[in-house]
């Protein structure tokens, strides 16, 4: 917040509190007139705070992100995921904006509404983890871009990879950005008990939802969700749907073919067992859905990473 607005808002306040401190001194000079005295040392005290100290840690905003430097301290606490859980689901995506297969603006901000309602409807902590990897030049970043709406069940973190780190980093496909390497670290810094690697243009269905308010999920063992294989110039299978550009809530609520559900009973096959006779039948598009518990995921020590080439493993550690 700049100074200017700090200053404001204070001397607002301030006057405020003068007005219902002379109500209250007409029944009590002396003690009005100690309290008052108190209140504008207090007030005093916060117009020569440092404007960094008035702000949250860990909060930024579009105002004062370029004025603020964090101390070692601070910006370990920002990245650490914690000892323990302290949500029960972390969503990972890697991203930066480039309009990625175009449209990129109205994919991403219905996978973040779906990511907000999953919250709302399932009443669960959820952390929605965005890593920004390689930002490009002379465009908009995420935080100015999409629409991230408040609730008391969903958080949101934005981690960025600068280009100079990108430009370090061994790049065999000349990629822009690192989804792998980058899912990686959002699985190294995500704060819920399960982390879920996905994509920008996924949305939730009410069987996840179902399943998210089930508890489902097993420690020891990795998530898939099956993707059929489409041509976009044909009709979609079920897995595959088409959005307006705006959609609204109940819209993209419904979107997924709705399936009776048995709410807080949530049932699937499985698991099994990945050889080498199944594997790219289990595997194929595995990164639009990867969900395992935390301690699985430090298991196999997260994806490879080749260095900007897409590639996917899976394994079972039942």
């Amino acid at each position: 917040m700049p100074m200017q607005k700090v200053v404001v808002m204070l001397i607002v306040f301030m006057s405020a509190m003068v007005s219902l401190l002379l109500l209250y001194a007409t029944r009590s000079p002396r003690s009005a007139s100690s309290s008052m005295q108190s209140d504008m040392d207090a007030v005093d005290n916060l117009l020569h705070q440092p404007v960094e100290e008035a702000i949250p840690a860990c909060t930024w905003n579009t105002a004062t992100r370029d004025n603020l430097t964090l101390s070692k301290q601070q910006w370990e606490k920002c990245l650490d995921g914690g000892s323990e859980p302290s949500a029960y689901l972390s969503i990972v995506i890697v991203t930066r904006m480039d309009d990625y297969a175009g449209n990129q603006f109205h994919r991403f901000q219905n996978f973040i509404n779906s990511a907000y309602l999953l919250a709302e409807h399932t009443k669960e902590n959820i952390e929605l983890l965005i890593i920004e990897w390689n930002p490009p030049e002379g465009t908009r970043r995420v935080y100015d871009v999409l629409r991230f709406r408040r609730s008391n069940y969903l958080t949101y973190r934005i981690i960025a990879v600068p280009k100079a780190l990108h430009n370090v980093i061994p790049n065999v496909g000349n990629a822009p950005l690192h989804e792998f390497e980058g899912k990686n670290l959002g699985i190294r810094f995500a704060r819920g008990e399960y982390v879920v690697c996905t994509n920008q243009d996924d949305i939730w269905s009410l069987n996840f939802h179902n399943a998210i308010k089930s508890h489902f999920f097993q420690k020891g063992t990795i998530y898939l969700q099956h993707q059929d294989r489409h041509n976009i110039h044909d009709d979609l299978p079920p897995s595959i749907v088409r959005l307006p550009v705006y959609p609204d809530d109940d819209t993209l609520y419904n979107a997924c073919v709705p399936k009776p559900q048995d709410w807080g009973n949530f049932r699937s096959d499985g698991p099994i067992e990945v050889n080498l006779d199944n594997i790219l039948q289990v595997a194929d598009q595995a990164g639009d859905f990867t969900l395992a518990h935390r301690d699985t995921w430090k298991h196999v020590r997260g994806y490879r990473e080749t260095g900007g080439v897409a590639w996917y493993v899976l394994y079972n550690v039942i």
